[in-house]
C-alpha cells in the first residue's frame, strides 16, 4: 500500500521477510502448518528434470531455472525497499497461520 501512497511510478522493489528461508525450508514450514488441504512437497533430482527437459520445453526452462536458482546464493538486497516501505510486518509463519 505504501508504494501506492508514493507514487513514485514504474517502480521495482525487492521483497523478502526478515528471516530468510530456503525453497525447501519455506515449502517445508507451510505443509506442516497449513490448517487447509493436506499438502506435500514432492521433489525431482535436478539429473531427472534435466532428462525431462530433452522431451519437454517446460521442463527444459525448469531445469535452468532450478540449476541457476541452486548455483547462487540469495544475497539480502531488500535494503532500499525497507527504506522506503519499512520493514516487513508479516512473518511467513504468520501468512501460513492466515492462509486457509
Amino acid at each position: 500500500m505504501r508504494a501506492f501512497e508514493l507514487n513514485n511510478g514504474n517502480r521495482e522493489y525487492i521483497v523478502r521477510g526478515r528471516e530468510g528461508f530456503t525453497a525447501d525450508a519455506a515449502a517445508k514450514l507451510f505443509t506442516e502448518h497449513y490448517k487447509g488441504a493436506k499438502l506435500f512437497v514432492a521433489t525431482l533430482p535436478l539429473g531427472a528434470l534435466k532428462f525431462l527437459g530433452r522431451l519437454s520445453k517446460r521442463f527444459n526452462y525448469v531445469s535452468h531455472i532450478v540449476e541457476a536458482l541452486n548455483s547462487y546464493p540469495e544475497k539480502f538486497a531488500s535494503e532500499h525497499t525497507w527504506q522506503e516501505l519499512g520493514e516487513p510486518q508479516m512473518s511467513l509463519m504468520d501468512y501460513i497461520r492466515q492462509t486457509k
